[in-house]
Parts: structure tokens; C-alpha cells; sequence
């Protein structure tokens, strides 16, 4: 065994004939309605810790402010209905694949104003299991899609509750999943999803009926066996149709795998360096509901990286979409518009292709928003424990500089592995609060001696923005449902219940997707907005768009039409303005994907706006 994971091991010959042989495992396969999911609902058993895995809670968060209040959420998955369990394909072997997973998506599958939930599944990735079950697996080893059966009670409360309806809308397939992106890529007013995979990633149509369907050959997004895992719905060429960005992550197979010795001691998990990273891939939309491979001219495959998180953004404010990627243990890449069907990597000359000590880390979830009221775009990128998440400032135009140190969050976060994470206002007072799922990467032996399938279980932290002009954070502490020690991934964001504060949905490797709902925000008011572009009486989400609350004597807040950032997920489209105590609404003003800005003023508190494309003030750029 390798005495260090994070060595680059030589690549044998065969890597590709391995891969395809998997592939033929693991590949679309029906499935079936004849089982139940387990989950687990209460919190894990506290362990100690001398490895990657728990932290002293307490002991190990000197430099930001502890801060204990009513806990802002309450864990509601299986009192609401969404069951279900994270299947790795673990069976011995440690392969870095089985730890990298899952994702999920919130989004409005059947039209009907709330968010509906897809949840990514793995698969058994010993090929005497697989090859045993590839004619019908169980529904419990397929992508899940829950229904959002939102009532009210006799108080006028949201009511949540969830009806799985993943064979009713014609998802009888299972993958290797990795993550999944929701986006309107035909303009149609359905939204689409397209799941990344280890293999083959699938293009899921939506089409307008409840169903789906794969289309991903009829698209032209077929492609040669890969693994896939954050992806990014952004019109790059600005031509109003959404094009796709997909991470690509390692070249590993099992016939390249190596066994690699846990530092302490006993079979562990290899690092990224243990492999070739690999070449992300951009597919530019030509319209008619086809695709074409463009990672070549347009620069983007020039560069390979071990890619897990990305964001499409107009990062230095020229009007035109860039591509911030996030690379494991390798640094990072800015990929800046250059309005000609071309990209070129500034991340270095930028300042957030490493931190503010010149070093590349374990980068895996991004967080894109702007912290300072400023109208720009700043970084937040989750890492591995003892490396500490980075928050990269921007100083304007697209310039970073890592203040992680300045507000605390290098301590706080340092003795975790963090995953998804995401900007959110939970109490609705204005200001971006940050969320982190973490989960470890490397075998935490107290964990294993407890008997623990997966011992890289770590609890999730909340940061509570209480800055003013300038974010300031304080560790939420005391917190019941923050507590779960699971191993994290996936984080997903939206308002799942409409009552105008965003909740949070959590994806476990091998364990159960944890659902968070909001009881904080909605003692104060808010102004929520859907960005609507659209023509010959289609609308649809309008994706890049950006709108800005403006109000007198208030700090600007701007916000994101997006559903790209975190790490395997996809999140809520609609804005939500947090107006603390005030009613003041002041004046939306929107920049669409085309520069054109608009403006609305007098809109009413405490409810959505849908606001159109065209039916605003015209404001000059």
C-alpha cells in the first residue's frame, strides 16, 4: 500500500478498457417499486477524535464568537415523508469513489409554485452484485424524485409533506450518480435536469407532463465514459439559450486503483494525487434541443484540474458570464469571458487560484455572493480539515483577496472537511449567513472501532452574519439539528415551504438525506422575486440574471438568479430579500443576461413578485 494517498501514483495502461467495463455495469438500468428505504432520524453517537473526522466542538472554535439562540431550524425529513438512504457501492475495496457522492436538486418539477426534490443514488460497485441486478434493481438504488404536497393547516402554517413519484415520472433507471444542475435548457417553461455521473451523465427533459425523458443521445451530450460531478447551467455567449459546464473529476477506474495505507494505519482512502486529473468539459446549446462540444475551442480543455464545484458568474463586471472552478488539491481556475466564444484562466493573476499563503488546497463547494453590499461577486470555498475554508474578497472587477484570517473563519473551520455550503440569510436581517455540510475523507479510527460503515461523520456548521456594511460571523452553537454527525456532501437551498426563508437540504454519503426547515426567518419580513425572461408565450427562469434591493439609508443587497455553487447541487432560483424589521421595499432594480436593466418599486412585503422581462422602468446600463 501506498504509505502517502496523496502521492501521484503512475498511470497504468488499460485505464480507459477498466472505465468502459464498469460503465457496462453500471449504466441506466431499470428499476422497481418493491422496497422500502431505511433512514435513521435521530443524531449520531458523539466520538472522540484523533483523526479527520470529529472535532472537540467547543475547544476548537477560539477566533469566531459563539453564539447560542433558539435553533433558527428543526431536522423534518421523515415527518414529512422524504425517505431515503444514500447507497455508496462500498464492499471492501476503499475506492475514492464511493466517498465523493451524493447531491440533489430543489426545484418546481410539475409547475405548481413549490419545490419538488431529486435526490442523486449510487450503486454497488462490486461487479459480481452489479452484474447480478443490472436487469431490475430495487427502487431503493435509483434517482429519487419527491412531490411537494404543500397545505396549509387551519392556522394558514405551511404544511410540507413529500409523495415519492420517481416511477410515475418515468425515472426507471439508476447510475453511478454523482450530482445533478436543474436548468430550462429548451426555454420552455419545464425545467430540466441533467445528472452527472461516474460513466455517462443523463440530459432529463422535462416534458411539461409530470414525465421525463432522457434525451442525452438526442442532445448529442453522449460522451466517452467520465466522471462528472458539479455542473453549471450559463449562457456564455449570451445568445438566451442556457449552455452546460460540467466538472470532470479524476481519471480512476478500477482497474487503475491503488490501495492506499490510512495514516494511521490499515487500508484507507487514496487522494486526488493518487490520479490524473481531468478535463472539464463545456457544451455550447445550438438551439433545437442540441448540443455541441466546444471544451476545445473554446480554451476550457486546456487545462485539466480535478474539478468539483463551479459557478457560472460575471465575475469581474463586464456583462458577460465567467466559470470560477474549484480543484481538489490543485489550484483553481478562473475561466474569464473573452466575449468571443473564448475563455482564458486568470485565476493566479486574480488572486483565488490559491489561498493568501500561495497554497493550493482541497477545494470542493463554492459559495458565489456578494458579502460586502458592494454589487460584487466574492468566493467562499470549502476545503479539507486542518486547511480551513477560504474567503476570497473582491476588490473590484474580479480582483480576490483572502480575508479568511480577518473574519475568523480560519479557526472555525479547520477542524472540518466541508462540502456544500451556501450563502443564506436564515432570520431574514439582510445579510448572507453561510452553512457548511462536512463530512471527512480519511478513515477516523474511533469511528471504525465503533463499528460505523462510513467513519467520516462530522456535524454541520452555521455561520450568523452580523455585520452591517461588512460581514462579521458568529458560530451558531447548541443546535439539535446542526448536531447530526453524518458524512456530508451535498447541500441544496430553497424555500421549500413558501413562507419566505430559505431552508436546506442536506445529502449524506451512504446515510439519509436530512431536510432543515426554516422557523427563523419569517419573524422578520422579506421581499421575495422570480426573474422572468421569455417570449411567444413561454417563460422561464431567467439565469444570470442579477437584482439589486435598493433602499435609503440601507445597505444594497444583490442577489443571484442561479442554481449552480455548493458541490453536486442545484438550489432555488428565486431571490429572497431579507428586510429585518422593516417593510420597506424600496426599489428591485434587475440586470438581465442581455444588459439590459430594469427597475420596480412599490412592491408589497412578505410575498413572491414574479417580475417579467420587459415590464419594468428601462434604466440605461
Amino acid at each position: 500500500m501506498h504509505a502517502d494517498p496523496n502521492i501521484f501514483a503512475q498511470e497504468p495502461p488499460g485505464n480507459a478498457v477498466g472505465l468502459a467495463v464498469l460503465i457496462v455495469l453500471l449504466i441506466g438500468t431499470g428499476c422497481q417499486q418493491n422496497s422500502s428505504n431505511p433512514s435513521t432520524d435521530v443524531p449520531m453517537k458523539d466520538v472522540s477524535t484523533d483523526a479527520e473526522s470529529q472535532p472537540a466542538k467547543d475547544a476548537a472554535l477560539p477566533t469566531t464568537n459563539p453564539e447560542r439562540q433558539p435553533c433558527p431550524f428543526h431536522e423534518a425529513s421523515a415527518a414529512t415523508g422524504l425517505v431515503f438512504q444514500h447507497e455508496n457501492g462500498m464492499f471492501g475495496e476503499r475506492y475514492i469513489l464511493e466517498i465523493m457522492g451524493p447531491g440533489s436538486a430543489l426545484f418546481d418539477y410539475d409547475g405548481d409554485g413549490d419545490l419538488d426534490i431529486f435526490l442523486v443514488q449510487g450503486k454497488s460497485l462490486d461487479p459480481t452484485v452489479t452484474a447480478s441486478n443490472t436487469a431490475s434493481p430495487e427502487l431503493s438504488m435509483c434517482h429519487r424524485l419527491f412531490q411537494n404536497d404543500l397545505t396549509t393547516d387551519a392556522a394558514g402554517n405551511p404544511v410540507v409533506a413529500w409523495t415519492d413519484v420517481t416511477v410515475a415520472a418515468g425515472l426507471i433507471f439508476s447510475d453511478y450518480g454523482m450530482g445533478v444542475i436543474a436548468g430550462d435548457y429548451n426555454n420552455d417553461g419545464h425545467t430540466d435536469l441533467y445528472v452527472t455521473c461516474y460513466g455517462q451523465d443523463r440530459l432529463l427533459k422535462n416534458t411539461g407532463n409530470k414525465t421525463f425523458e432522457d434525451i442525452t443521445e438526442q442532445a448529442g451530450l453522449l460522451a466517452e465514459p467520465a466522471w462528472s460531478t458539479s455542473a453549471s447551467w450559463v449562457d456564455f455567449d449570451r445568445d438566451g439559450l442556457l449552455d452546460l459546464f460540467v466538472c470532470q473529476y479524476l481519471e480512476w477506474s478500477p482497474a487503475i486503483h491503488v490501495p492506499c495505507e490510512s495514516p494511521w494505519g490499515g487500508l484507507g482512502y487514496c487522494g486526488p494525487k493518487s490520479f490524473s486529473p481531468s478535463r472539464s468539459r463545456l457544451y455550447r446549446n445550438a438551439g433545437g434541443g442540441k448540443f455541441t462540444d466546444v471544451s476545445q475551442t473554446s480554451q476550457i480543455a486546456g487545462k485539466p484540474g480535478a474539478a468539483l464545484g463551479v459557478v457560472g458568474a460575471d465575475i469581474n463586471g463586464d456583462g458577460w458570464p465567467d466559470l470560477f472552478v474549484a480543484n481538489d488539491a490543485m489550484p483553481n481556475h478562473l475561466w474569464i469571458n473573452q466575449h468571443d466564444g473564448t475563455f482564458r484562466d486568470e485565476a493566479m493573476i486574480r488572486g483565488c487560484a490559491v489561498n493568501g499563503e500561495g497554497s493550493a488546497e482541497g477545494n470542493m463547494g463554492i459559495i458565489a455572493a456578494d458579502f460586502f453590499h458592494h454589487g460584487q461577486i466574492d468566493l467562499f470555498i470549502t476545503h479539507l480539515k486542518s486547511e480551513h475554508a477560504t474567503f476570497y474578497q473582491n476588490l473590484g472587477e474580479g480582483h480576490f483577496v483572502d480575508i479568511t484570517a480577518n473574519l475568523g473563519l480560519d479557526a472555525t473551520t479547520r477542524p472540518y472537511t466541508g462540502f456544500g455550503t451556501g450563502a443564506i440569510d436564515f432570520d431574514n436581517d439582510g445579510a448572507s449567513d453561510i452553512f457548511i455540510t462536512n463530512g471527512g475523507v480519511q478513515i477516523d479510527p474511533s469511528q471504525e472501532r465503533e463499528g460505523i460503515a462510513v467513519p467520516l461523520r462530522q456535524r454541520s456548521l452555521l455561520f450568523h452574519n452580523v455585520g452591517e456594511n461588512q460581514p462579521e460571523f458568529n458560530l451558531i452553537q447548541g443546535c439539535a439539528c446542526l448536531d447530526y454527525e453524518e458524512t456530508g456532501r451535498g447541500a441544496a437551498f430553497g424555500d421549500l415551504d413558501n413562507d419566505g426563508d430559505a431552508d436546506i437540504l442536506v445529502s449524506n454519503n451512504h446515510g439519509p438525506a436530512r431536510l432543515l426547515l426554516n422557523d427563523a426567518g419569517q419573524l422578520r419580513h422579506w421581499l421575495g422575486v422570480r426573474l422572468i425572461d421569455g417570449a411567444d408565450g413561454s417563460e422561464y427562469n431567467a439565469y444570470g440574471a442579477v437584482a439589486e434591493l435598493i433602499r435609503p439609508d440601507q445597505p444594497s443587497l444583490t442577489r443571484r438568479c442561479a442554481t449552480d455553487g455548493s458541490y453536486l447541487s442545484s438550489s432555488d432560483p428565486r431571490i429572497i430579500f431579507g428586510l429585518g424589521d422593516s417593510r420597506e421595499t424600496g426599489v428591485v432594480r434587475v440586470r438581465w443576461p442581455d444588459a439590459v436593466v430594469e427597475e420596480w418599486d412599490r412592491l408589497t412585503c412578505d410575498e413572491y413578485h414574479d417580475l417579467r422581462k420587459g415590464t419594468g422602468t428601462r434604466r440605461n446600463n
